[in-house]
């Protein structure tokens, strides 16, 4: 009896998933960590905040730079070097960090490693699942939530029992084990532009083969002169040309801006959930059950792919902003644990919807040759909008001694993001006339 083939994007959708339970998981720990840390020198909650969401912002930010450098190196390569880096940041924040800037200096080492794992596993999965990938990278990225359930439990334990820097060793060892998600991911090397290519014609290179020729010889040549200027130029030149598109312009809006919601949740739910007269038993717990929440949000992100004829997933993704807006704004009205319960799942079941479709709607909004670059640039826009919400969120904590303002302001900003969505499905009704008509 002979076992069933697994499909050839089964590692590299195993190593995603892996990344993102460490990464979005890593998040939620922070929360743990929050009494502990505020009290060192140098950590006000501003600073505290910021030293949270800088080891995803930064994996974010640097998304351009690893998709030019996945032209060179491959994916596995890329990988292990992130996996090493990511352990080793936490690591070392445990034994050596004594001052704020000393965490955040390791944080933002921690950020390169997720940087140089996640962008690489998700381009190997859109090279090895072209035909199935909006509806695989929901399921990938619930790796994330899966992390939110499993590591705060995890991390209070190593807390309680060896303090924050036995904690946080103990943390960048678990870490570590992203190493073996890097070595899952294969080819790379500028393959994925042939095969992304839309041309037929097999015997003539495309535009997107060419260009990376092109960058190829540069690449090898930066240590000469102005190479390392013009390098970085052309990176910044062909991910600021699709700002040109109003629509895409728009919907880079609107894909980041969930990041307010999504990190203030994610970082801090668990001390506000204290703050509103929950123990700290409980706010682990609701934070957990926001978990599961946010692993049947990415359920229905996969299932909101197959079901297009009858609604689109912008049109959800509308409506999750929408429906998120009442939530973040109820969450104050009623400090009952059921009822915090609920607006925790709730919200984290949206912000999971959000994140999963980002990809797949991304897929629709461009074509093959730009998909990387689109993608690449709303990855860092998703770092940046994070560090402004880690410093907002610590600021606000500064100032006022809550975090009620900031959930109550995000309210407000996933109302915005709603009219912006239902903005870019009138244009591309609008273009899609004008096609017709043509």
């Amino acid at each position: 009896m002979t076992l069933p083939k697994l499909p050839s994007w089964t590692a590299a959708f195993c190593a995603l998933f892996f990344i993102n339970v460490m990464s979005t998981g890593s998040m939620k720990v922070c929360g743990i960590f929050f009494d502990g840390m505020k009290t060192m020198d140098g950590l006000s909650g501003t600073m505290t905040g910021l030293i949270f969401v800088v080891p995803n912002a930064v994996s974010h930010m640097i998304a351009p730079i690893i998709g030019s450098l996945a032209r060179h190196f491959s994916y596995r390569q890329l990988g292990i070097v992130g996996g090493s880096l990511v352990g080793g940041g936490y690591i070392c924040s445990g034994l050596f960090a004594n001052h704020g800037l000393h965490f955040l200096g390791f944080a933002v080492i921690a950020g390169l490693g997720f940087g140089f794992l996640f962008l690489p596993a998700v381009l190997c999965l859109r090279e090895q699942a072209p035909d199935h990938f909006a509806s695989l990278m929901p399921l990938a990225t619930l790796g994330g939530y899966v992390g939110v359930v499993l590591l705060p439990g995890i991390v209070e334990v190593f807390l309680e029992n060896y303090g924050l820097r036995g904690a946080f060793c103990l943390f960048g060892a678990l870490s570590w084990n992203t190493i073996p998600c890097g070595l899952l991911l294969v080819s790379g090397k500028g393959k994925q532009y042939e095969t992304l290519s839309n041309s037929g014609d097999k015997s003539e290179p495309s535009q997107e083969v060419e260009a990376f020729d092109e960058d190829s010889h540069n690449f090898t040549n930066l240590k000469y002169g102005m190479r390392p200027l013009r390098f970085f130029a052309n990176v910044l030149k062909e991910h600021l040309s699709l700002f040109l598109d109003f629509t895409f312009t728009l919907f880079f809006i609107t894909a980041n801006t969930r990041r307010f919601p999504s990190d203030t949740w994610t970082l801090f739910l668990i001390p506000y959930n204290q703050e509103l007269g929950m123990t700290k038993s409980n706010a682990v717990f609701i934070s957990s059950v926001g978990g599961i929440g946010g692993i049947v949000g990415r359920f229905v992100a996969a299932a909101s792919f197959k079901l297009t004829k009858i609604i689109s997933p912008l049109t959800l993704f509308a409506l999750c902003y929408c429906l998120n807006a009442i939530i973040f704004a109820s969450f104050s009205l009623w400090n009952n644990p059921i009822f915090l319960t609920f607006c925790g799942f709730s919200s984290a079941l949206l912000l999971s919807f959000l994140a999963g479709t980002t990809s797949g709607i991304l897929l629709q909004l461009s074509s093959p040759e730009t998909f990387r670059p689109a993608f690449g640039l709303i990855d860092f826009g998703c770092g940046l909008f994070s560090i402004f919400a880690g410093i907002l969120s610590g600021k606000s904590y500064d100032v006022f001694g809550s975090f009620a303002l900031m959930f109550e302001v995000n309210a407000l900003i996933n109302a915005v993001s709603c009219v912006l969505v239902l903005v870019i499905i009138v244009l591309r009704k609008l273009n899609y006339k004008n096609t017709i008509q043509n």
